[in-house]
């Protein structure tokens, strides 16, 4: 969940406080559990109108219980700000990117890292029994360089990429899973894409 506290200051960390928030909330403690409890038991007492949908099964009821009450007493749902910090998300972006290029690059056809590597360093696509290279051909090149760039944090290199891959093992971003078959003449590993079914997204 995302929470921002703007307190118009270049390094807030350094401001001084007269009060201490934690020390207050312990030396009343029964009246803070005493408030929270009473928001609970009148959501509850009311028949606990309008649900909201719950955020998975762990949470299912703080999401009854709390976030429903909250968002009852017309405060904003706390949960909000999922789908903000999942949409900002570097770390996913630069995922859907690689499997996204990959994708455009391959199609389902598996690759180990190194050749993926090496394609994007060349600038071109190899196809297996093509010789044809064509400025498409280029494009997904230039897109699988970036996104190798995105992906591994500017690291253009085999075996990097292959262990961050092996750590992504089965991950899923953008409707894309990756996916992996092991070659065991050459002993290594190689990637490839494949779209979710449908209902699986």
């Amino acid at each position: 969940m995302l929470a921002r506290l703007d307190a118009g200051l270049e390094r807030p960390e350094l401001r001084r406080f007269s009060g201490n928030p934690l020390e207050r909330v312990l030396a009343n403690r029964g009246s803070y559990l005493w408030a929270a409890l009473t928001v609970v038991l009148a959501y509850r007492a009311a028949g606990m109108p309008e649900p909201l949908p719950r955020k998975g099964d762990p949470f299912a009821e703080w999401s009854d219980l709390v976030r429903s009450a909250l968002v009852w007493l017309d405060y904003a749902d706390p949960a909000e700000t999922i789908e903000a910090v999942r949409d900002n998300d570097p770390s996913r972006l630069a995922g859907i990117a690689m499997l996204q290029a990959m994708k455009n690059a391959y199609g389902a056809s598996p690759r180990t890292a190194a050749q993926m590597v090496s394609d994007a360093k060349a600038g071109v696509i190899k196809q297996p029994g093509k010789s044809l290279v064509d400025g498409r051909n280029r494009i997904e090149a230039e897109s699988l360089k970036a996104a190798i760039v995105g992906y591994t944090t500017d690291r253009l290199d085999a075996r990097y990429l292959g262990n961050k891959l092996g750590t992504d093992k089965h991950a899923i971003a953008g409707g894309l899973r990756l996916c992996t078959e092991y070659d065991s003449h050459n002993k290594v590993n190689r990637w490839y894409v494949e779209p979710l079914q449908a209902g699986q997204a």
